[in-house]
């Protein structure tokens, strides 16, 4: 006897749960180790002043910091990598034939970004520092690969106007972009000066981009709330003799 069960979800509403869940892990895990584990959680190698934790710190080194973030980011990741294969599917129905080869680019490029964030929250700095450490780096190059794409070249080659809630989401897409670049850059002139001169408060300015660069990576990936308005993700499962398989269907409206 077959037997079917059909549940729709609005992807507005997905995406915004897709960044709600680790912006608010993000803000718990930095705002508890400030109050509860502010000098633990501030202690540099060579014992200068700093005033905010690094991610790494805050996130993984102590309890119930790393519990929060790890749950958090687990449970997004799952609708995330929907996400990526959603995109994937529109790029290629608005990019011309000769371009749509980097809408798969894209795709590998988000698909890295998704699995070495998974890796370096289930592998804390204190626990595997080299494996957190190519996690991040990982993470911090194909996030911006991604973003330099998805905010300057694959709009330049679409086929296709966009309405004014994809202008919006290209406009937050390229501001969120750049203060990646630039934040970027902070972070790896703080961090050397950091470690090679040891000056005071040089990790809290790097702290502060680490931060920002956080907050950009959400904000772009928020912008999928104005790229699949009126879409609506699918999920299905169908089986005859108790032999379900399950189906993922996804009916995007882009105007």
């Amino acid at each position: 006897m077959s037997r079917s069960t059909l549940v729709t979800y609005h992807a507005s509403s997905i995406a915004l749960y897709v960044v709600s869940l680790p912006l608010f892990s993000f803000i718990f895990c930095i705002g508890y180790s400030l109050i509860f584990n502010f000098t633990a959680s501030t202690q540099t190698h060579c014992k200068v002043a700093n005033l905010l934790p690094s991610i790494s710190a805050a996130i993984g080194s102590f309890s119930p910091q790393k519990f929060v973030w790890r749950t958090g980011i687990g449970i997004h990741s799952a609708p995330r990598f929907v996400f990526a294969v959603m995109y994937r599917s529109w790029h290629r129905t608005i990019l011309p034939v000769q371009y749509r080869l980097l809408a798969d680019v894209a795709f590998i490029l988000e698909f890295i970004e998704d699995t070495s964030l998974l890796g370096l929250t289930m592998v804390s700095s204190s626990e595997n520092y080299p494996v957190h450490e190519k996690c991040f780096i990982t993470f911090l190059l194909t996030s911006v690969a991604y973003m330099c794409l998805c905010a300057f070249v694959l709009p330049r080659l679409q086929q296709h106007r966009r309405g004014m809630q994809h202008r919006q989401s290209l406009l937050v897409k390229r501001r969120a972009c750049l203060t990646t670049l630039v934040c970027s850059a902070i972070c790896a002139a703080t961090f050397y000066r950091h470690n090679a001169y040891c000056e005071p408060y040089m990790y809290t300015v790097f702290a502060l981009a680490e931060y920002l660069i956080v907050l950009s990576n959400m904000a772009f990936h928020a912008t999928a709330y104005y790229d699949f308005d009126g879409a609506t993700i699918v999920v299905g499962s169908a089986g005859e003799g108790g032999d379900d398989a399950v189906q993922l269907l996804k009916r995007t409206a882009f105007s």
